[in-house]
């Protein structure tokens, strides 16, 4: 099979702290050495972080030119001569899946079938809830142009992928109704399960917080209830890596609360703030951890900071909100339904901090490696290209 994807990330200068960027390098190059012939669509940036051939392609500015632009002519003269050839495009970002497919129609004459993965849905309530716009993604009414276009494209592409039974739940609730709908989570870096054999040095406990620092992600309310638990005097820190900070400045004017929630929570005695621009430095900061802290997100559909922590062997206290229940199947006893019972959580885990346990990591390993998450997708991207075939 020859696949091409187009990966749509707006900081190439922090690929390797980007959650879209690694999907698709631990994906592709399973796929890869699983003998497909792979092409990714993606900033120049990356052809010095993946073994995948990568055709360069200008990084958006912000995050609605990453779902409202795709320079056509620009991508007409990168894959002139190479649209003859594939069998399935991938977008990475759905709400371009039309004028990628367009774009291969026009290059070769073929009806190229189309895969779009949904690593977000603009939308912040269980699919048994009214419909709320999540504000990150409406400034000036966008939101709901942002949900149309996904609309449009869940329901006209050949298969819709999400990360998780949650995800497919509220997109056929409240987006659509795709022609197909598979739940194919990203995959797992297996080479964080060495960490499993090193336990943090030191006896206080420390906490990985590594999110994005946007008040949307629950940042303000999660550090208010750690401001709490300090204050009650229990022993504790947090190590947070800050992804957002290496954000270009168009990004940081349209949500400038990163910057501003970097700030304060660096400000805080219990954070120490580090930085994981590369994988060897991530390694590190997650091996000098006990567990880790989810966002306090509305309906998440996934998250790879969280199976990271995990297949380290380290556990996460996570709300048990949307998709982070279903990551959380390997750690219940770190889920928590109310503030309470973080605190709860955190309070014990501080009399004794957890230590990496193997099981935990063979399991992650296991179930999100990048060899078991590609067979899942090999067999489903054949089937629609056979099909289309």
């Amino acid at each position: 099979m020859n696949l091409v994807s187009y990966l749509n990330v707006s900081n190439p200068d922090a690929l390797l702290a980007d959650s879209g960027f690694v999907f698709q390098r631990l994906l592709l190059e399973e796929l890869q050495a699983r003998g497909h012939e792979v092409l990714l669509l993606a900033p120049a940036e990356a052809s010095s972080l993946t073994t995948v051939p990568v055709v360069p392609v200008r990084p958006p500015l912000t995050k609605y030119h990453a779902r409202f632009a795709l320079d056509w002519s620009e991508l007409d003269e990168a894959m002139r001569d190479r649209w003859i050839d594939v069998d399935m495009l991938l977008a990475n970002q759905p709400e371009l899946a039309a004028p990628l497919k367009a774009s291969a129609y026009v290059g070769s004459g073929r009806d190229i079938p189309v895969a779009t993965y949904v690593h977000y849905v603009p939308l912040l309530n269980s699919p048994r809830e009214p419909a709320v716009v999540d504000p990150s993604l409406d400034d000036g009414g966008l939101g709901r142009w942002a949900l149309a276009m996904l609309r449009a494209s869940v329901e006209s592409s050949d298969v819709c992928l999400v990360g998780s039974h949650f995800g497919r739940r509220l997109i056929e609730a409240h987006v659509g109704r795709p022609r197909r709908i598979e739940v194919i989570p990203p995959p797992t870096d297996a080479r964080l399960r060495d960490a499993a054999a090193t336990p943090p040095a030191g006896e206080v406990l420390r906490l990985l917080y590594n999110q994005r620092l946007y008040d949307h992600y629950g940042t303000s309310r999660l550090f208010a209830e750690l401001d709490a638990l300090a204050a009650e005097g229990v022993p504790f820190e947090v190590v947070v890596t800050a992804p957002t900070q290496w954000r270009s400045p168009a990004r940081r004017t349209l949500a400038p609360d990163a910057d501003l929630l970097l700030d304060a929570v660096g400000a805080r005695p219990y954070v120490q703030v580090e930085t994981a621009l590369d994988r060897s430095d991530y390694y590190r900061v997650v091996t000098g951890v006990h567990a880790g802290l989810a966002p306090l997100r509305a309906a998440p559909l996934w998250s790879m900071a969280m199976v990271d922590v995990l297949t380290a062997g380290r556990p996460v206290f996570a709300p048990a909100e949307g998709g982070f229940a279903e990551v959380m199947d390997l750690c219940t006893g770190g889920l928590w339904d109310s503030p309470d019972d973080l605190r709860c959580l955190i309070r014990r885990a501080a009399t004794r901090p957890p230590q990496p346990c193997a099981e935990l990591a063979d399991a992650a390993v296991s179930r999100w490696s990048a060899p078991a998450i590609a067979e899942r997708f090999e067999a489903i991207v054949a089937s629609v290209a056979g099909q289309a075939g």
